[in-house]
């Protein structure tokens, strides 16, 4: 059997909706949550790579039919198909998440209302969680080349950006360049009543909170995965595990044609 490989994408390009659907057969659901996606999102759902994951049970109240809370991701397909030829070509079948779930996974008996930073070196990505539920991952201009003695003022105003974002007072923070001081300076500028803690990652290359997240995903089956598909115009999974043939026929068409 081929492998999977669980990928992490960042939150560049990448929307978020919560949604409430009726309960009903799998057909009834599928096209109900197809028409919503299609109401919630720019783009039609054959040109997204899409994903969806249940929140909590069916709710029922007053004899009303139950009703289905899910978490809907979504980006351009375009962004992953590349992605996707890529580890197929190598022989493992690829599955799609949030890094900001898979770092999730990693933060020790979080609130239920929380923001997660991971500082890259020129930008960082900011997410915040409701209820354990991410309502907005995106990106801030502000990364690890600013943390030095001097960036007072920069550290400011991202604590302004992280405070601004969510009513919670708890921060995970990860990130190559992080160190206690750090965290004990952001704690600081953050305010009163804020808790600052930095995720314990393992150093090394290629090592991230998200590699770590989807390990822990993958040893301990412990973090759902919110899986983004990868769909066709028709509908379906987009298979790629052969070369595309009529790609290549019509390079052979063309290839011919200029020999003669």
């Amino acid at each position: 059997p081929r492998a999977r490989a669980l990928c992490a994408i960042g939150a560049r390009g990448v929307s978020l909706r919560r949604l409430s659907l009726p309960a009903g057969t799998k057909e009834e659901f599928h096209q109900r949550l197809l028409l919503q996606i299609e109401g919630e999102f720019p783009l039609p759902p054959d040109e997204l790579a899409w994903g969806w994951q249940q929140l909590g049970v069916p709710k029922q109240s007053n004899g009303e039919i139950a009703k289905q809370e899910l978490l809907v991701a979504a980006v351009k397909k375009e962004v992953l198909v590349d992605y996707q030829e890529l580890i197929t070509a190598c022989g493992a079948n690829p599955v799609f998440t949030l890094s900001a779930l898979a770092r999730s996974c990693l933060c020790p008996q979080p609130p239920e209302s929380y923001v997660m930073l991971d500082i890259g070196n020129s930008q960082s990505e900011l997410t915040c969680f409701e209820k354990g539920v991410p309502t907005v991952s995106r990106i801030i201009f502000w990364g690890g080349d600013n943390i030095s003695g001097s960036a007072d003022a920069g550290l400011v105003a991202l604590a302004q950006t992280i405070k601004g974002s969510l009513a919670g007072t708890k921060l995970f923070v990860s990130g190559n360049k992080i160190s206690d001081e750090f965290t004990a300076r952001l704690t600081k500028a953050l305010g009163n009543g804020w808790q600052c803690e930095r995720l314990e990652v393992m150093g090394g290359e290629g090592r991230s909170a998200a590699i770590a997240g989807l390990q822990k995903c993958a040893d301990q089956d412990g973090c759902p995965l919110l899986a983004i598909r990868v769909k066709q115009s028709g509908g379906t999974t987009a298979s790629l595990a052969t070369p595309e043939v009529k790609k290549w026929a019509k390079r052979a068409v063309l290839l011919v044609a200029a020999v003669l």
